[in-house]
């Protein structure tokens, strides 16, 4: 497996390496995210600890995948808190979408889009929660989102935190790639790394990709050995202040570096589940 970079580095390959590299890498990460999928695909985004950026980049991906493809995608909210998924998308942070008869038995695409809002980007969208202070169950998850998930070709979900000690492992049985999202300084990030094995062994045997934000300017810690694990997919995401507050992140991002970030993390996302697909270069 290619280990991925982040594609921050691109812009400056353009101007002071090789334009037509980073075509190719723009042209190859825009394939991969159009990619034909022959089921749907179903995406987890969950972090060990507040803070990391999860909702921002599940919205930051979810948005290119709405934007991008030609079928339908579903951005689903199971984290807690104002600044989730649905505020991300820039719907707001109004409370849960409440479970609806017709989407239960949902028996087309139309049925599975009852009632659910739609961001800029065309991403289709549903609030789990029961109350905006709590985080939604998996029971949840499975009893709504199970039903419609087979008429979107892509489901992400916002998770928000979820530690092992509670109920990450059924976190994981939902999806078919988990993005861990990881702060990119030394300790955390090599805990975050330590459960990708223990994910692996999963008797879903999800894909993993680990996300590490660099917030404070501490990438440079994470260890070297991780990067050079061939079997762990890493990207390291740039943050964005300009992102930090609810809001539709894909209109408000300023920085071309987001975008491309956002643009390689969700590749990579759809590249580790897809083995016969042609690897993405990296560009570390």
């Amino acid at each position: 497996m290619t280990t991925f970079a982040n594609l921050a580095a691109l812009g400056s390959r353009a101007l002071f390496g090789s334009p037509a590299a980073a075509l190719r890498q723009l042209s190859a990460e825009d394939e991969q995210i159009r990619m034909a999928l022959p089921v749907n695909r179903r995406i987890g985004f969950v972090q060990l600890d507040a803070g990391n950026g999860c909702s921002t980049l599940a919205a930051q991906v979810a948005g290119v995948f709405a934007a991008r493809r030609s079928g339908h995608v579903l951005g689903v909210n199971a984290s807690a808190g104002p600044h989730n998924l649905i505020a991300h998308a820039g719907l707001g942070t109004a409370s849960s979408d409440q479970p609806n008869a017709v989407r239960l038995f949902a028996q087309s695409a139309r049925d599975a889009l009852t009632d659910l809002r739609r961001s800029a980007t065309g991403l289709v969208v549903q609030d789990l929660r029961h109350s905006p202070l709590a985080d939604a169950s998996v029971a949840s998850w499975n009893e709504q989102i199970t039903p419609i998930s087979r008429f979107f070709d892509l489901t992400v979900t916002d998770w928000g935190v979820r530690p092992p000690e509670n109920d990450l492992g059924a976190v994981i049985a939902t999806s078919h790639t988990i993005c861990l999202v990881a702060r990119a300084d030394r300790y955390t990030a090599e805990i975050a790394a330590s459960l990708v094995p223990a994910i692996h062994a999963h008797q879903t045997q999800p894909s993993v990709v680990l996300a590490l934000v660099d917030i404070d300017g501490s990438a440079g810690q994470a260890p070297s050995r991780m990067f050079s694990d061939a079997s762990l997919p890493i990207c390291v995401i740039r943050h964005d202040p300009e992102l930090a507050r609810a809001g539709d992140t894909i209109a408000r991002s300023r920085s071309g570096r987001s975008r491309r970030a956002a643009s390689t993390l969700a590749a990579t996302l759809l590249a580790v589940g897809a083995p016969t697909a042609r690897p993405l270069e990296s560009i570390r």
